[in-house]
């Protein structure tokens, strides 16, 4: 009863409350403002929360019942806000997004597996006639990505010139300060070790913050940003560094201080001045202070990594990514589909045997002896790529891959054009938050989970919109030399008769 209490909540805000309060605020910009800065600063606080999760239920998949979120009705206010009120202007399908609403039906598809339909062994030979793929999990997929498509069209619809992005950039900072001062209270009140703060995963957390950091740090450079902006915007940066760095994972260390040093070399030299040279002092500070705080933190991380891969060499054993990654090759092969998608984890865990069984057997080859029971609760691959082949075959993961990077096209485009500005500053941070993002993914499946997704696809959205106005202002320039050509040959005729 309370499951179905959920859905008519949902229901009702986000088909009632949203859509009135969109068509409220469809000539109210503040109002407009407020909703697109709750939907990047909603990212900032725990799932229980900003979510209400119907039918949830207790599995490792990416998603976990019907997801509720305060981001989505954020941002469904800020799609009728640009529907009403900008008729003319809204873009149900703006540059990029063709991709991943087809990613979506390519994970809708995998719908097709749980069906009792003969396929030919060439094409599904999942175990047991694929009777186990469970529907239920593959629609909560389906909701979920659906849901967050929305961001990216409402950041399309809401911003409408380079100005409008400065409040993504205060929105995130302040994010990176809550996340910065939960993160601390963990590690110094709480005595946690891998911290979390509001997020499910440390994982998360960090590529979280080190994305948001990174934008923030990169405009508090510019001498064109407003100095008081900046230092709030830098203050965002050292939160959500410090956040990533207690996460204690090194991939995200790396990432950290990889990309600030990148970002403020880059600031300084392009942005000489005195604020970009009291910002800069201001960094040197941080990254001191940082490194000699953490210190103690940073090299146990390391160190015991150095111990676990010296031991692993020792003992001639597979690392777990690479059995967890071959059992994924195992899934693709056996299904052109997919294994369905959100069904991971069903797929790799007893009582289906066949992808069990590698796992099974390494942990045999490593002298461990387990218990048959923990066999039916099994990790999954932690690569983003290797999951989407598994999950939703060779056709989700083009249609993902090619969002990734035609989106990241769109970015080095709008890059080329605001050189010199402080918005080709942002773009310029966006590249390399990106890559790194896609290079993490290969270790960490970050780009899956709601408050992950949520920034990413805001923060393309934004490249989308840029690329909008690029085509707009490039067709009333042709419009305008077609209209002159016109009228000089009209006047040339008249002279001529």
């Amino acid at each position: 009863m309370i499951e179905y209490a959920k859905i008519l909540i949902g229901l009702v805000a986000y088909l009632l409350v949203a859509p009135l309060l969109g068509f409220l605020m469809r000539q109210y910009r503040p109002g407009q403002i407020a909703a697109f800065m709750g939907m990047i600063v909603g990212t900032a606080f725990s799932t229980d929360h900003i979510m209400l999760t119907a039918f949830n239920v207790n599995h490792t998949g990416h998603t976990r019942g019907f997801e509720i979120s305060f981001m989505v009705f954020c941002a469904i206010i800020l799609v009728v806000a640009g529907m009403t009120g900008r008729w003319k202007a809204f873009r149900f399908c703006p540059p990029g997004f063709f991709f991943y609403a087809l990613y979506c039906v390519a994970g809708t598809i995998t719908l097709l597996l749980a069906l009792p339909i003969p396929w030919p062994e060439v094409l599904v030979d999942l175990e047991n006639g694929g009777r186990w793929v469970n529907s239920m999990y593959i629609w909560e997929a389906v909701v979920r990505f659906c849901q967050l498509g929305l961001v990216y069209l409402a950041t399309h619809s809401f911003i409408r010139n380079k100005g409008d992005i400065l409040w993504f950039c205060r929105a995130f900072a302040l994010a990176l300060i809550i996340v910065g001062i939960a993160a601390l209270y963990d590690r110094y009140v709480g005595g946690t070790h891998k911290v979390r703060a509001t997020f499910d995963h440390e994982n998360s957390l960090g590529a979280w913050a080190y994305m948001g950091a990174m934008l923030c740090l990169a405009v508090s450079f510019h001498p064109k940003v407003g100095l008081w902006t900046s230092l709030f915007l830098f203050c965002g940066y050292g939160a959500g560094a410090v956040a990533a760095v207690l996460t204690v994972s090194r991939a995200t260390a790396a990432i950290v201080g990889v990309l600030s040093l990148a970002i403020a070399a880059y600031g300084l030299i392009r942005n000489p001045s005195r604020k970009g040279a009291l910002i800069g002092v201001c960094f040197l500070l941080a990254m001191l202070v940082g490194t000699y705080q953490y210190r103690d933190t940073i090299q146990e991380r390391f160190l015991q990594s150095a111990l676990a891969d010296k031991r692993d060499r020792e003992a001639e054993t597979e690392d777990l990514r690479i059995v967890l990654n071959r059992q994924s090759k195992v899934m693709l092969k056996d299904s052109f589909l997919g294994i369905g998608w959100n069904n991971y984890q069903v797929a790799c865990s007893r009582p289906v045997l066949r992808y069990s069984a590698i796992l099974e057997e390494h942990e045999a080859a490593d002298g461990d002896k387990h218990a048959e029971e923990t066999f039916y609760r099994n990790p999954t691959t932690e690569c983003l790529y290797w999951y989407l082949l598994a999950e939703t075959g060779y056709f989700g993961f083009f249609c993902y891959v090619a969002f990734m990077t035609v989106t990241l096209w769109l970015v080095f485009k709008a890059y080329l054009r605001y050189r010199g500005d402080w918005v080709g500053d942002f773009l310029f941070a966006a590249l390399l938050v990106l890559g790194a993002t896609y290079a993490h993914s290969w270790l960490e499946k970050v780009l899956l989970q709601s408050k992950n997704m949520v920034p990413w696809l805001a923060l393309l959205g934004i490249a989308a919109k840029l690329e909008t106005i690029r085509r707009v202002k490039n067709r009333r320039v042709q419009t305008e030399e077609t209209v002159t050509r016109e009228t000089d040959t009209s006047a040339l005729l008249q002279v001529t008769s």
